[in-house]
């Protein structure tokens, strides 16, 4: 059994099924989509039967779609009834989330995957991936007391002052002249 960890993708290759979940992007920010992309693959020359791959969401995520599969919220708990698995054959599911009411202590959400099967001998098999995805901000500023508290994620400010500023420079510059 080996793990490789990649950025923002672990694949672990068992027995017969390697199982790997990607996310779209190494870090992320409450509000924000993310997409993870997981992968099965058969490597063993043996069919594989009862193939069930099950994604288990981390608190701070809202589920928004799948490529196929099912969601049971109260579980907070993706699955997907592959079935049978062909030797040397593979396939892959699309889950978006949206993060959600993350604690201000927390600098990381953890997602974990498993995948359960039977080879052509009836004897049982399962693979585990998981993925980190760290937290690049927090909403955590709040108006003074006694006004409307807000939410703000402070990921796109910087950037977008960065424009505003280097926009206005242009400007002085080419007013000066021209």
């Amino acid at each position: 059994r080996i793990i490789y960890i990649n950025r923002h993708t672990t694949t672990y290759i068992g027995e017969a099924l390697a199982l790997a979940v990607k996310t779209d992007m190494p870090s992320a920010c409450e509000g924000e989509m993310l997409r993870y992309t997981i992968s099965y693959t058969n490597q063993s020359s043996d069919n594989l039967s009862h193939v069930h791959v099950q994604v288990i969401l981390p608190n701070e995520a809202t589920f928004v779609r799948a490529s196929k599969g099912n969601y049971f919220e109260n579980a907070g708990a993706y699955t997907l009834d592959v079935g049978d698995l062909s030797a040397k054959t593979s396939g892959s599911v699309t889950v978006e989330i949206v993060l959600s009411d993350i604690a201000s202590d927390v600098d990381a959400i953890h997602t974990s995957v498993t995948a359960n099967y039977t080879d052509e001998n009836d004897n049982q098999g399962n693979a585990t991936a998981k993925s980190d995805l760290y937290i690049s901000c927090h909403s955590s500023i709040t108006a003074s007391a006694g006004s409307a508290g807000f939410d703000w994620c402070d990921c796109w400010i910087v950037p977008f002052l960065l424009v505003i500023l280097i926009i206005l420079v242009v400007v002085l510059i080419a007013r000066r002249y021209y």
